[in-house]
């Protein structure tokens, strides 16, 4: 799953590989300049490690004025930050400073009985699991900036909304990933030990040597910063998350720094960590999908033989995959300057036999008679608690995706719809008496139906 904006309204699911030699440099490159070329991309960087070593191909602009890509070029790295907030926890349970079943209300500074239902009490293990009943996003979740969406999400709002009725169900029964359960996870964790960049530093970065990671950049590394560009390839502002939600996906980093970080979680370096990343990595829980189970802040994949451990990430202006096969010794990291697919890129470059995907067609808005998105407007249920509501503003329409911010959709025809910021499209059917009564959400190669609410 990635860390939402429009261009992720669904999480992605990783399908385990068979084993095989990465490809060459030569080959990446290509790859590469391909995706730019069509249109999929600004700017790459990839890390492969393997038992021949660690490389880094880089491809692409980091910014308008034609700045190349570099392996020191800080990325946002989105919902990646999660395995990191995650792993604090691990490395605490091992010291003995936390149990993964400590609840997480006595952590906050102010009362939370909303982190409480039937009976039972939302933990540190479930926040890193994703099964701790929180929502994807918070009920109050209303960003002053959609541009920097989380920007304002302070403690205050994170508390208010933690001392409401925030569980969609029994903490422990299910999982749902969770935004505002990892961002609730790095805020417990480290409220008392100086903040979580701090904690992060003293406690992961220094002893993984990872000098160029961080949440707040140095004036020496923002000037290497990467521009961020939208799925529409336009440059779009740079995301910065409020303490209190930062856990979620609030960590920049380089391909340099990933790749020591894609070392120590695959096992091929020695690390003061390795127990901790191992304790991380083990499965604790199922997922909706069969051949996928959660760690903490971790997903696993098994299937043919193979075990896969991965997280994706995207945020307004980046994207982001890392993947790794620990029995192999073998995985990757890809970053990019765009809000834009990158796990077919990363699965393919560890199986060369899963395609890469098609890129995206262009899309031509058609004139209809706006009286016909009379016919569509409504709230459409694509899972539970997830739901699109579909409304017409004069001659325009919009989507709404719950705890996302209102985008306009355009029309292809009376019942098709595409995205503007994204490579997202909606398709309306309707039923027997000629009633729209279905969505259908297609997005990143999948296809989700939501049945009509009113």
């Amino acid at each position: 799953m990635r860390f939402l904006r429009a261009a992720a309204l669904l999480g992605a699911s990783v399908a385990a590989a068979a084993a095989h030699a990465l490809p060459n440099d030569a080959a990446v490159h290509a790859i590469l300049a391909q995706r730019i070329s069509q249109k999929q991309g600004v700017g790459f960087a990839v890390v492969l490690v393997d038992k021949g070593g660690t490389r880094i191909v880089t491809e692409g602009k980091a910014d308008s004025a034609g700045k190349p890509i570099t392996a020191d070029t800080e990325f946002e790295i989105g919902s990646i930050t999660k395995t990191f907030t995650a792993l604090l926890l691990a490395d605490a349970i091992l010291r003995g400073a936390a149990k993964a079943d400590d609840p997480v209300a006595p952590l906050l500074p102010a009362p939370a009985p909303g982190l409480t239902r039937d009976g039972k009490s939302v933990t540190l293990g479930q926040l890193a699991s994703h099964t701790s009943g929180l929502p994807r996003t918070p009920a109050n979740f209303a960003p002053a900036n959609p541009a920097d969406p989380y920007a304002d999400y302070d403690a205050a709002r994170l508390l208010a909304f933690l001392g409401g009725s925030p569980l969609q169900r029994t903490p422990g029964e299910s999982y749902e990933y969770s935004n505002v359960g990892g961002g609730t996870l790095g805020y417990a964790l480290t409220r008392k030990t100086g903040g979580y960049e701090a904690t992060l530093r003293a406690r992961v970065l220094t002893p993984l040597g990872m000098n160029d990671t961080g949440v707040v950049l140095s004036p020496a590394q923002a000037a290497r910063f990467a521009r961020g560009h939208g799925w529409d390839l336009e440059p779009v502002a740079n995301w910065n998350l409020n303490e209190s939600i930062v856990g979620a996906g609030g960590i920049r980093s380089t391909a340099t720094d990933m790749a020591r970080y894609l070392r120590a979680a695959a096992g091929s370096d020695s690390t003061p960590l390795g127990a901790a990343f191992k304790l991380a990595e083990t499965p604790v829980t199922d997922t909706a999908q069969p051949t996928i189970k959660a760690g903490l802040g971790w997903h696993v994949t098994q299937t043919g033989g193979r075990t896969m451990i991965w997280h994706n990430g995207q945020t307004g202006g980046f994207a982001s995959m890392l993947v790794f096969d620990p029995a192999a010794g073998e995985g990757v990291v890809v970053l990019a300057n765009a809000s834009i697919r990158v796990d077919d890129l990363a699965i393919h470059l560890v199986d060369s036999t899963r395609k890469l995907a098609e890129p995206p067609r262009a899309r031509t808005a058609v004139k209809v008679d706006p009286s016909v998105y009379d016919r569509v407007a409504g709230r459409y249920e694509l899972a539970p608690n997830f739901v699109v509501t579909v409304r017409r503003d004069g001659d325009r329409i919009f989507a709404q995706v719950t705890g996302q911010s209102n985008f306009e959709i355009l029309p292809e025809s009376e019942l098709e719809y595409f995205y503007k910021v994204a490579d997202a499209q909606l398709s309306f059917r309707r039923d027997g008496d000629g009633k729209v009564s279905r969505v259908i959400l297609h997005q990143g190669g999948r296809d989700v139906p939501g049945k009509r609410l009113d």
